[in-house]
């Protein structure tokens, strides 16, 4: 199962697709790195094939301008994960706000 901060880079990943086409590897790392999150690029990697398998997005790579792209035609609408990935991240954060609350 997917932790908060892996939902987190989920998010962060498909936002920057949706917005930017042909993001490369490093743009896609970068871009996650600027929201303070420190991966190498070998889970960023992994977090795309995650968002390939796990949820059925159509991400994929074009060799000609080296860069990776988002179908915007989803079965699953790509806003409706959005919000599914943020539900997920408050609902963990109320979770262990709740759990402090306990001890």
């Amino acid at each position: 199962m997917a932790t908060t901060e892996a939902w987190r880079r989920y998010s962060l990943i498909v936002e920057l697709l949706t917005r930017k086409k042909g993001s490369s590897l490093k743009e896609i790392h970068n871009h996650i790195e600027n929201h303070d999150y420190v991966v190498s690029t070998r889970t960023v990697q992994r977090d795309i094939e995650s968002l390939r398998k796990s949820f059925d997005l159509d991400i994929y790579y074009d060799s000609h301008s080296k860069g990776y792209g988002i179908n915007q035609d989803q079965k699953f609408p790509l806003h409706d994960f959005l919000r599914i990935a943020q539900l997920k991240i408050r609902s963990e954060l109320l979770t262990a706000a709740i759990d402090d609350l306990k001890s």
